[in-house]
C-alpha cells in the first residue's frame, strides 16, 4: 500500500470517528463551545438575514453604551471579518434541521491539514513513509483533538492554508502564497499576526536570494490588513462583551508567580510535544508562534491558556512546520516519529479520558459549569418541547440547549448569562430554560428567575425539574 493511501485511511477514520462523537454530543446537549453563536448566525444567513445574531448585536451595543430598546440582532462582522463563513451556508440549505454539517466541515478541514503535512514533509524529507508517519502523529495529537471538541471556529479553518502558506513562502511561490493568504484572511482577520511574522522571517533569511522581496511584500500586506481590520472593528472594545474581556485576558496582571504556573508549563508542553523529542533546528518556522504563545502565557482567560482550544491553531501548525524542518537531516527520523505517536496517544487518552469512555467530560464541565441532561430530560426535550416550538420566532433558549434547538426556531437567544436584561425588555414570547446552566453570579441568577416567575408561566416543567418551557404572560 502506498503511504498516501495510509494517510487517506487515517484521515477517513479520523473524520468518521470524530463526526460520530460530535453528533452524539450535539444530540445530548453536551457543551460544544460557541456553536450556540455560530449555529444561529449561519442559520440566519441561510434564511437570507445575513451573518447576524442577537448575542453579538447585544454585546456590541452594550460596549457602545447603548441599552434598552435598541438591542437588535447584530452582524458577526462587528466582531470578526469572516466572509468565508458564507461558504457553509449551502450546507444548512440541504440539512436545515441540524448543525452537524458545520461540525463535520470543521473536522474535514483538520483532516485536510494532515494531508498537507504529508505532502510538505514528503517534499522536504524525500521519505514518503516518514511523511505519512508525521501526518498520523498530527491526527493523534491532543491539541488537534481539542480543535475538534472546541466546536466550530474560524481559526480552525485557517489550519491547512497556514501550513501551505509557510511551505510556499519557503519555496518563494507567489501564487500559492497569495491564494493561501487570501483564504486565511477571509476566515479570520487576526491570522495576519502569524503571516506577518512568517513573512518577516522569510524576508530576513532570504536577503541573499530573491525571496526577500516576497517576504517584504507579504509582511507589508499583513501588517496593513491587521491595522485596518482592527481599526474598523475596534475589536477589543466591542467583542466578547466589551473592554472588560480585553482587560481580563490580554493585560498582564503584574502577578509574576502566575506566569510560571505548572498548568501553563504543562499546556505549552502538550502543544510543543513533537519538538520536545527532536533537536530544535526549525527555529524559523517556530518563531511565528511567539505572539500567540505570549497571549497564552499571560492571559487569564481559560480559552487562551488551554492546550486544547481553537486559539492554539496557529501554534500547532507552526510546531509541525518546525518539526519538518528539524527532522530534515535526521537519520533516526522514523524512530522519533514512532515515539511521538505513542506520546500523542497517551496524552490524548489522558486529557480526554472521560470523552473516550463516553462519560461526562470534566474538561467541558469545568468550562461551562453545568451538569448533563438526563435520559428523561432529553426525551422530554426532543419529544415534547421541540414540537411545541417548531417554527416559532421570538424564542429564547439556555446556552446548553441552543445548538439542538436553533434549527427548529426563528432565532434563539444564545447566552443565559445575559437573559435578565433582555427579559426585562420583553424580547421573547417563549423561553426554554435549563436551570443547570451556570450564571456569572447569584445576583444575575436571582434577577433572571424573578423576571421569569413574574412574567412567564410554565407550560412544561414542575417544581424540582431542571427543564422548562415557559410562555409570556402580563407581568405581575
Amino acid at each position: 500500500m502506498k503511504p498516501v493511501y495510509v494517510v487517506l485511511t487515517f484521515c477517513t477514520i479520523f473524520c468518521v470517528g470524530m463526526s460520530l462523537e460530535m453528533a452524539d454530543r450535539l444530540e445530548t446537549c453536551a457543551p460544544i463551545p460557541d456553536l450556540d453563536v455560530f449555529g444561529p448566525t449561519l442559520l440566519n444567513a441561510s434564511r437570507g438575514l445575513g451573518l447576524v445574531n442577537i448575542v453579538e448585536g447585544y454585546n456590541t451595543n452594550i460596549a457602545r453604551g447603548i441599552e434598552g430598546a435598541n438591542v437588535v440582532p447584530g452582524s458577526h462582522f462587528q466582531v470578526h471579518i469572516s466572509p468565508a463563513l458564507y461558504v457553509f451556508v449551502p450546507l444548512l440549505w440541504i440539512w436545515s434541521k441540524t448543525l452537524l454539517p458545520l461540525l463535520v466541515s470543521s473536522i474535514a478541514f483538520i483532516a485536510a491539514t494532515a494531508l498537507v503535512i504529508f505532502f510538505y514533509a514528503r517534499k522536504v524529507w524525500k521519505d514518503e513513509w516518514a511523511a505519512a508517519g508525521l501526518a498520523v502523529v498530527f491526527l493523534l495529537h491532543p491539541s488537534v483533538h481539542g480543535l475538534v471538541f472546541s466546536g466550530f471556529h474560524e481559526l480552525t479553518f485557517c489550519a491547512p492554508f497556514l501550513l501551505i502558506f509557510i511551505w510556499k513562502m519557503e519555496e518563494g511561490d507567489r501564487r500559492w502564497v497569495a491564494g493561501s493568504l487570501l483564504a486565511m484572511i477571509a476566515f479570520r482577520e487576526d491570522i495576519t499576526i502569524t503571516t506577518a511574522t512568517v513573512a518577516a522571517i522569510a524576508a530576513v533569511s532570504g536577503i541573499k536570494s530573491r525571496r526577500w522581496r516576497l517576504g517584504l511584500e507579504v509582511f507589508v500586506v499583513s501588517v496593513a490588513y491587521t491595522a485596518v481590520a482592527l481599526t474598523l472593528l475596534h475589536r477589543y472594545d466591542l467583542s466578547h462583551g466589551g473592554s472588560g474581556w480585553a482587560q481580563d485576558s490580554l493585560v498582564f496582571s503584574g502577578r509574576w508567580r502566575d506566569l510560571v504556573s505548572s498548568y501553563r508549563l504543562w499546556a505549552l508542553g502538550v502543544i510543543f510535544l513533537p519538538l520536545l523529542l527532536v533537536p530544535l533546528k526549525g527555529w524559523r518556522q517556530l518563531a511565528p508562534v511567539a505572539p500567540w504563545v505570549a497571549i497564552m502565557w499571560q492571559s487569564h482567560w481559560w480559552a487562551h491558556q488551554s492546550p486544547i482550544s481553537h486559539y492554539t491553531t496557529p501554534v500547532v501548525i507552526c510546531v509541525f512546520a518546525a518539526t519538518i524542518a528539524a527532522l530534515r537531516n535526521t537519520r533516526r527520523r522514523r524512530s522519533i516519529l514512532a515515539v511521538m505517536a505513542a506520546a500523542a496517544v497517551v496524552l490524548s487518552l489522558t486529557i480526554f479520558k472521560d470523552i473516550w469512555q463516553r462519560q461526562d467530560s470534566r474538561w467541558h464541565t469545568a468550562m461551562y459549569d453545568w451538569p448533563p441532561l438526563s435520559v428523561a430530560e432529553l426525551a422530554l426535550l426532543k419529544n415534547t418541547i421541540i414540537p411545541a416550538i417548531e417554527g416559532q420566532g421570538s424564542v429564547a433558549a439556555s446556552q446548553a440547549l441552543t445548538p439542538l434547538l436553533a434549527p427548529h426556531v426563528h432565532e434563539p437567544f444564545l447566552q443565559q448569562i445575559m437573559a435578565a436584561k433582555l427579559l426585562e425588555q420583553g424580547k421573547f414570547n417563549t423561553i426554554v430554560l435549563y436551570t443547570g446552566n451556570g450564571f456569572p453570579n447569584e445576583d444575575d441568577k436571582r434577577r433572571a428567575l424573578q423576571i421569569l416567575s413574574s412574567c412567564y408561566r410554565p407550560v412544561i416543567g414542575r417544581n424540582g425539574d431542571r427543564l422548562f418551557l415557559l410562555v409570556r404572560r402580563p407581568c405581575v
